[in-house]
């Protein structure tokens, strides 16, 4: 079985500990307050939801009746109206369960479509377009990301309750160099949750709110035996590096490649993402120029469409050298020349310049979740 090391913060995996009462009983509050939380918003969802059905079955059987109505047409409506109300319960979300910033945003976006329809004035026509603007696609990209913070947070409030019955917590633990001669080293520590990945403690104190932290498991052999170089030639003016280069081990080289599925994954949902949000600003931004109602149309589709393409392009290109490297298996070792600077070497992939360790920690690409590519 290929050697890992779990990785937290930049902190190597040392020990586990119970867990004492305290930290069990704050968790357990953490634990009811995001029931609460989760329970409230999706009863706020189903109610959309269910808004958004019967407007758009009512609006479907009250235009399919008379005769030369387009179908493609009524389906388009249909349409716009769940985006319509998308965009309203990402915009309450946000005003219910978002920042400080977000319901500056979204509160008077609200309160501006209620008065836009309250008047009937030319001004009231203006505001209503501005905050219907803000409201649509605003609120559209918000519910979006809340669906995948629920997402994120069910796990964690799974994974949550699962830790409190077994009351173990990992310790990650690494001692840093200071430069101060009173106190040389400096020691970091995290105590996290090994499920839910829940913060007990950051360097022996009790964190203070909600907070989970990325643990990662990554592959050993950042200290593999080197060659000289032979991959490329270094750029000119780094003769006070010594470049090397590597083997990747069959652990790295596996890493490396679930790395390139969940990053297809990842592409294939901000795709998604993407052509939503583009596709309603789209639609957004034609019904303010030509002055007519809001209607989700193809053309709306096809600048959603032109924008994923180019958001496409140099994704694949990054891709193609993560693969370049995946396939050539070698990484180049960078270390001063400076022997009294042993030990602060890093690690890059040759084609696509990713770091892959750093003073014998991984590159926090490694470590964290859903990340992308880092140049």
């Amino acid at each position: 079985m290929p050697q890992t090391s779990r990785w937290c913060l930049g902190l190597p995996f040392v020990s586990t500990r119970p867990i004492n009462n305290d930290e069990s009983n704050r968790c357990l509050s953490e634990l009811r307050r995001a029931e609460s939380r989760l329970k409230r918003q999706g009863w706020m969802y189903l109610s959309f939801a269910a808004v958004a059905v019967l407007v758009s079955v009512q609006y479907a059987f009250a235009v399919h009746g008379p005769v030369g109505n387009d179908p493609s047409l009524i389906f388009f409506s249909m349409v716009a109206i769940w985006l319509g109300v998308a965009g309203l319960a990402g915009s309450f979300g946000e005003i219910i369960f978002g920042s400080r910033v977000s319901r500056i945003i979204f509160a008077p976006a609200i309160a501006g479509l209620g008065i836009s329809f309250a008047f009937d004035r030319a001004w009231s026509e203006t505001l209503g377009v501005c905050a219907g603007m803000v409201a649509l696609i605003g609120g559209n990209a918000m519910a979006v990301r809340q669906v995948q913070e629920r997402r994120r947070l069910t796990r964690v409030v799974q994974n949550l309750r699962d830790d409190l019955l077994e009351g173990v917590a990992w310790r990650f633990e690494r001692e840093f160099p200071t430069g101060d001669e009173t106190s040389p080293v400096s020691r970091c520590s995290a105590d996290v949750l090994p499920r839910s990945n829940f913060a007990i403690a950051i360097n022996g104190r009790t964190a203070e709110r909600w907070m989970t932290l990325n643990v990662a498991e990554v592959a050993g052999g950042t200290g593999g035996v080197d060659a000289p170089l032979t991959t490329f030639a270094p750029a000119q003016g780094l003769d006070r590096f010594d470049f090397r280069q590597r083997h990747l081990t069959p652990g790295e080289k596996n890493e490396l490649a679930g790395f390139l599925r969940r990053d297809l994954k990842n592409l294939l949902v901000r795709s998604i993402i993407l052509l939503w949000a583009s596709t309603v600003l789209a639609t957004g931004a034609d019904a303010v120029f030509n002055h007519h109602p809001i209607e989700f149309s193809a053309r709306s589709v096809f600048t959603g469409a032109a924008f994923v393409f180019v958001f496409l392009l140099n994704r694949i290109r990054g891709r193609r050298s993560v693969k370049s490297d995946l396939r050539g298996g070698v990484v180049v070792v960078i270390r001063p020349r400076d022997a009294s600077a042993e030990g602060t070497g890093s690690e890059q992939l040759p084609r696509s310049r990713m770091v892959w360790s750093r003073f014998g920690v991984p590159a926090s690409w490694r470590t964290m979740r859903n990340t992308g590519y880092r140049t």
